[in-house]
């Protein structure tokens, strides 16, 4: 007998998603402010598409940290049903937890991955408030039906906005509108690019200079949605060996034999998903780095909550950060 259950919290995800076009509920200005003194063109054939990953991970660390406080049960439908409320009364309690604690880090990652690409000289707008976020969430928690309906929404926005191509920066988002995307929508014709693929090329053609390091140790961890969907595995180490003097040294389980950081499963697990990060750093703190650099939003937030639970100190940097901290001027 199938199992038709559904943890509220999906349901209110999914909701979410479909009702607000994100899925913590967050509007297109919370997801684009970031972009406002950058001066990118709005729109244009060529845009380049945030999904709002970095900037949900930036708000939803208030809201793990609580949910990992009050839901040691995760079928619990307590706190969704007082989060319903607060949005019909028009009261986002994301950002209500997060008003005095939203990190704005994640953020930031996304204004220097745009430095890097205005340096480079490639041409590119972006939607601002009117970007939807891609709906992830839905294909990877297993709404497929919702899946199908979301994903021809935002392909059939994107082309009446006159988009030929996106350029995107974080795994889950390149996995999905590479492979999950022409499964569902007939006649996708949208060219993907993505920010790593870019980076490397522009660095190989010293379009992008690196100062050297002073002998720096770091130790890379693969998102899954690269290293085991796309078989992205060298491109990020191409970059980071592309700093004179820079020492990577890989675990023995990387590439696609990486472990998922846990991040994923955070919202019906939040005290499992941190410790599933702490597993894992304490697994790539055995190379001897100090600093774990990843390409991935929820990577580098479950990472950074797994800092109490480590006896070591570490540092974790997004690979963007690590390129915009050599890149000379």
């Amino acid at each position: 007998m199938a199992n038709d259950y559904i943890p509220e919290i999906l349901k209110f995800i999914r909701d979410m998603t479909l009702e607000k076009k994100n899925p913590l509920g967050l509007s297109g200005d919370d997801c684009s402010k970031w972009a406002k003194d950058l001066g990118i063109p709005r729109g244009g054939d060529t845009v380049i598409y945030t999904s709002c990953m970095y900037q949900i991970m930036g708000y939803g660390e208030a809201l793990t940290e609580f949910l990992t406080k009050l839901m040691g049960d995760p079928t619990t439908s307590i706190p969704i049903k007082f989060s319903r409320l607060s949005m019909k009364l028009k009261i986002n309690p994301v950002k209500v937890l997060s008003a005095f604690g939203r990190n704005k880090r994640f953020e930031s990652v996304l204004l220097k991955a745009v430095k890097i690409l205005q340096r480079i000289g490639i041409e590119f707008g972006y939607l601002y408030e009117e970007e939807p976020y891609s709906g992830t969430l839905l294909y990877e928690y297993g709404f497929h039906d919702d899946f199908a309906d979301y994903a021809r929404y935002v392909y059939s926005f994107l082309r009446s906005k006159g988009v030929k191509k996106i350029i995107v920066f974080d795994p889950h988002t390149a996995d999905l509108f590479k492979t999950v995307y022409p499964e569902f929508v007939d006649g996708f014709d949208l060219e993907v690019e993505l920010f790593i693929d870019i980076l490397k090329e522009a660095i190989s053609k010293g379009k992008i200079r690196l100062k050297a390091s002073n002998g720096e140790k770091v130790t890379f961890h693969d998102p899954c949605h690269y290293a085991k969907y796309l078989g992205i595995v060298e491109e990020p180490r191409s970059i980071i060996r592309s700093i004179k003097n820079i020492e990577l040294i890989d675990h023995a389980r990387s590439g696609e034999l990486s472990v998922c950081c846990g991040g994923p499963i955070e919202s019906l697990y939040p005290k499992l998903s941190k410790f599933m990060a702490r597993n894992r750093v304490e697994e790539l703190l055995e190379t001897g780095a100090r600093k774990i650099i990843v390409a991935c939003p929820i990577c580098m937030a479950n990472f950074e909550r797994a800092k109490g639970l480590v006896k070591e100190k570490y540092e974790v940097e997004d690979l963007v950060e690590l390129v915009y901290r050599y890149m000379e001027e």
